[in-house]
C-alpha cells in the first residue's frame, strides 16, 4: 500500500511538472514567480511588493511536490485553456495502474480526446450500447501513434494492456513498439524531454519489459515460426545516445531545410523516419549534403532516400498506412 501511494504521488508530480512547463510555454518562458505572481489573486503595491513575500510554491511544485491549489488551477485554465486537461490527463491513470482490468482498460479509452474514442468505440445496432470495435491491427496503431501526443500514448499503452488480457500477440507487440518509438521521438522535443527519462522508466518496467520476452501462454504458429517478428523492444541502458541520434536528424533536417521548428511537424518528421526508413541511411544523407544546400522538391541534389521520405510525409499517408473500417 505504501508503494502504491509512492508511485501514485510520484506520478502526480510529473504530471504538475508537465503542467507548469506548458503554462510557462504558453506564457513566452516567463519565470515561475512571474509566473505566480500573474494568477495570484492577492494585490501588491509599493507597501506590499510581491517578491518579498513571494512563496515560491511553484518553484516547490517543479522540484516535485504535487500542486493542489485547485483555486490556482481553474485561474490558469480560464487564461490558457487545456491546461487542466494536462494535469489530470488520463495518461497518469494508465501509469498509475498498469496492471488494470479489461473494463477499466475500456474505460479509460473513453476519457481520451474524441478523434481517439470515435476510432475504438461505436454504438450496437441492436443494443445501443457502446463498444468496442475491433481488435487492434498494425495499420490502427500506427494510425494512434501519428498523433504525436500524450493522448496518443496513453492510447498505446491501453493497447498494450488490452492484447495482454486478450492473448493478442502480435497486436501486443506492435504496440510495444509504437509506445517505444513515440517516446523516443518526444525525447527530443521540449517540454516533453523534460519529463520523458522518468515516463521511459516507468513505461519500461510498467509495460513493456512485462512478457518480455513472449511466454509460452502467449504463442501461437506466427510467433514460433517468426520469431525475430515478434520481438519486444528492449530498454537503452544509455539513452543519451537514442537522444542524440534524433536530435542529430531534427538539427540537419532543420539546418537543410527539411523540416521548420514547429514541434509537431519535427515530431512528424521524426514518426515517418521511424516507421518507414532506414534511420541510420536518413543521417548519413543529411550529413553528407553540402553545406549551402537548402531542400527543395525540385533540387536536383536531393539525396533518393531524403526525396522518398519526403514524399511520404507531403503526400497521401494512405498510400503507406492502408485504411481499413476502424478508420
Amino acid at each position: 500500500m505504501r508503494y502504491r501511494s509512492e508511485h501514485h504521488r510520484y506520478i502526480r508530480s510529473i504530471a504538475t511538472i508537465n503542467w507548469l512547463l506548458y503554462v510557462q510555454e504558453q506564457m513566452n518562458n516567463i519565470s515561475l514567480g512571474e509566473v505566480q505572481r500573474h494568477f495570484s489573486m492577492k494585490s501588491y503595491d509599493k507597501e506590499n511588493p510581491f517578491w518579498p513575500n513571494c512563496s515560491g510554491k511553484l518553484y516547490k511544485n517543479m522540484r516535485g511536490i504535487p500542486v493542489c491549489n485547485n483555486q490556482l488551477i481553474d485561474n490558469i485554465e480560464k487564461e490558457i485553456k487545456g491546461s487542466k486537461r494536462l494535469l489530470k490527463h488520463p495518461l497518469w491513470k494508465v501509469l498509475e495502474t498498469p496492471r488494470m482490468t479489461l473494463n477499466s482498460v475500456h474505460n479509460l479509452m473513453k476519457e481520451l480526446s474524441p478523434n481517439i474514442v470515435n476510432r475504438l468505440f461505436k454504438e450496437d445496432a441492436l443494443t445501443g450500447n457502446i463498444i468496442r470495435k475491433q481488435l487492434t491491427r498494425k495499420d490502427q496503431i500506427t494510425r494512434i501513434a501519428m498523433m504525436n501526443n500524450l493522448d496518443a500514448l496513453a492510447c498505446l499503452l491501453l493497447f498494450v494492456r488490452e492484447s495482454e488480457l486478450l492473448n493478442e500477440s502480435a497486436s501486443y507487440i506492435q504496440a510495444k513498439w509504437g509506445v517505444d518509438f513515440l517516446l523516443k521521438r518526444f525525447l527530443a522535443i521540449y517540454p516533453y524531454s523534460s519529463i520523458m527519462d522518468d515516463i521511459y522508466e516507468i513505461v519500461y518496467q510498467s509495460f513493456i519489459d512485462i512478457n518480455n520476452p513472449l511466454p509460452i501462454t502467449m504463442f501461437n504458429r506466427w510467433v514460433i515460426e517468426f520469431p525475430e517478428y515478434f520481438e519486444c523492444p528492449k530498454k537503452q541502458p544509455q539513452l543519451y545516445f537514442v537522444v542524440d541520434s534524433v536530435k542529430t536528424i531534427l538539427y540537419y533536417a532543420e539546418l537543410r531545410g527539411f523540416v521548420s521548428q514547429d514541434k509537431m511537424e519535427q515530431l512528424n518528421f521524426l514518426f515517418w523516419v521511424q516507421n518507414f526508413c532506414n534511420s541510420k541511411e536518413i543521417v548519413y544523407s543529411l550529413i553528407k549534403l553540402e553545406h549551402t544546400f537548402q531542400y527543395d522538391e525540385n533540387n536536383p541534389l536531393t539525396p533518393e532516400p531524403l526525396i522518398k521520405l519526403m514524399n511520404m510525409i507531403n503526400g497521401d499517408s494512405r498510400q503507406y498506412i492502408k485504411t481499413d473500417r476502424f478508420l
